[in-house]
């Protein structure tokens, strides 16, 4: 069985630069209403973050904000569903990404990634709003409870 991983072979600046190029693509086609191609193109977009999140020490020695880009990916991709009337699968795109945020906080210093943590709470409880979904509260209990003593907090 062919274990071959072609992101594997590409620098993380190339898949940087392709997330750019993908992103800037679908914001495009978002712009024109063109809801179903923005979601096919900004589907790519979370691909390329994970394999760049796959890639942390890379990302960080090459300046790559790596979480930020998952998460504008995500945001992206959500909105997009959103758009189209998919609020479960929004949902799941806003949770994916703070999920994220929130294993990367967990795993670093707050002031590595407590941005990133900060814009999925605020993405994903924006998204509560623009929906009328209720948030998961439970969730971003959690969420606070881990992050009140850190850089989080006003």
């Amino acid at each position: 069985m062919n274990s071959f991983k072609p992101q594997e072979k590409m620098s993380v600046r190339r898949l940087e630069d392709d997330w750019k190029i993908q992103t800037t693509k679908g914001n495009a086609l978002f712009e024109k209403s063109s809801f179903c191609d923005a979601r096919d193109t900004y589907r790519i977009t979370v691909r390329l973050a994970r394999w760049l999140l796959q890639r942390q020490t890379e990302c960080r020695e090459e300046g790559i904000p790596e979480q930020a880009l998952h998460n504008i990916a995500c945001a992206n991709l959500g909105n997009t569903f959103l758009e189209l009337g998919h609020l479960k699968t929004a949902e799941n795109c806003f949770l994916d990404a703070l999920d994220v945020a929130s294993l990367a906080y967990n795993q670093k210093t707050p002031e590595v990634s407590g941005s990133d943590l900060r814009v999925a709470v605020l993405n994903y409880t924006g998204f509560c709003q623009r929906s009328a979904r209720p948030p998961d509260t439970h969730l971003l209990a959690s969420v606070g409870r881990r992050t009140a003593t850190s850089s989080l907090s006003p």
